[in-house]
C-alpha cells in the first residue's frame, strides 16, 4: 500500500535502506519522545521484523526524496486489535500535519484488512494527546515505563466509530 495524495509527502513500505536514516531521525527524538534505551530494540526491529513485514511504512519528502519518519501496526492471529508500532518523525515535523496524515493512512490501512475492531497505541505522556485528538481514548497509564520520567499511556480506538471520510486514501501496490 502507498498513500496517494497530492500533498508532498508519500508512504510507501519500508525498505531496509531506510533504517541508518530513520535510526537518525529516532535519535532526535531521544530522550523527549523515547528513552535512549529503546534504540536497540527498534534497530533489532528494523533488522529483523520491519523486512518481513508488509504493514511497516516509510515517510517520503517526496520533492527531495528525503526520509522523515515511519511508522506501522501489526494484528496477532486471532485477535480484533492491531497494534501501532515505532511511530515517529523528524522533530521538525512534528505539528505540521504529517503525523495525523501517517496515523489516518495507518488507520485505513487497518480498516481494509477487515480483521481488527480496534486500534492499540502505547505511547506517553508527550504524545497522547495527539492520539486523544484522533479518538483515542486512555485506558491505563504506567509511570516511569519506558525509561524514568517517560510514563506509558495504553490507548484505543473503536475502528467503527472513525468515520470513512476522515482517513486518507490509499490504494494496494
Amino acid at each position: 500500500m502507498q498513500l496517494r495524495s497530492k500533498s508532498k509527502f508519500s508512504i510507501i513500505p519500508y525498505q531496509s535502506t531506510h533504517q541508518e536514516l530513520l535510526l537518525n531521525i529516532f535519535d532526535q527524538n531521544v530522550p523527549i519522545y523515547f528513552g535512549a534505551n529503546e534504540r536497540i530494540y527498534f534497530q533489532r526491529f528494523l533488522e529483523h521484523q520491519a523486512p518481513l513485514d508488509s504493514n511497516y511504512f516509510t515517510v517520503i519528502y517526496t520533492p527531495t526524496d528525503t526520509v522523515v519518519g515511519s511508522g506501522g501496526f501489526y494484528i496477532l492471529d486471532g485477535s480484533d486489535e492491531a497494534h501501532l508500532t515505532w511511530g515517529f518523525l523528524n522533530p521538525e515535523l512534528h505539528s505540521t500535519g504529517v503525523g495525523s496524515l501517517l496515523l489516518k493512512f495507518r488507520i485505513e490501512a487497518i480498516r481494509k484488512l477487515e480483521i481488527a475492531k480496534y486500534v492499540v497505541c502505547e505511547t506517553s505522556q508527550k504524545t497522547f494527546m495527539f492520539f486523544q485528538k484522533h479518538g483515542f481514548v486512555l485506558e491505563k497509564v504506567v509511570n516511569d515505563y519506558w525509561t524514568i520520567g517517560l510514563d506509558l499511556y495504553k490507548m484505543r480506538l473503536d475502528i467503527t466509530l472513525v468515520k470513512e471520510d476522515s482517513l486518507v486514501d490509499i490504494q494496494s501496490i
